[in-house]
């Protein structure tokens, strides 16, 4: 009996971990296009942002993904940009990607927190898939 509670045991958490795994879609190119709303407001979503500090740039980032989170201490500017899309070029590997607000006004400039792709409602992620190694000593067969 123990036995069959061990297994289930097992088997409960290779469930939780496969759905939870399941539920970041990744995207998987070279290159991929992430889009965005266009910022207007400041922070506490009511104040406009006034038009001498207009247009909103966007700084897009990468973070390194290890299959259940993101790695500290990898997040990455990859671009910026004052469109509403930005070209993330996919390193190897699979990726969180980011993007940011930014005002630049006076010689000084404010940041947004990033938006993760892992944390939107729908989570999304982007890979490449890494080239594997050739075959080695090709030959004719005996």
């Amino acid at each position: 009996m123990k036995k069959y509670k061990i297994y289930f045991l097992i088997s409960l958490f290779i469930v939780v971990a496969f759905t939870f795994a399941m539920s970041q879609e990744v995207h998987w190119a070279d290159q991929k296009t992430g889009t965005w709303d266009i910022v207007l407001h400041y922070e506490n979503g009511v104040d406009l942002i006034p038009p001498e500090y207009l247009p909103v740039s966007y700084r897009a980032w990468l973070a390194d993904w290890d299959g259940t989170a993101r790695i500290s201490a990898t997040e990455r500017v990859v671009g910026e940009t004052t469109e509403l899309q930005f070209v993330y070029t996919i390193p190897d590997g699979i990726d969180d990607p980011g993007i940011q607000s930014i005002i630049y006004y006076a010689g000084f400039t404010a940041t947004s927190t990033i938006e993760w792709g892992s944390e939107q409602p729908i989570p999304f992620l982007f890979g490449k898939a890494r080239e594997p190694d050739a075959p080695h000593s090709f030959r004719v067969a005996p």
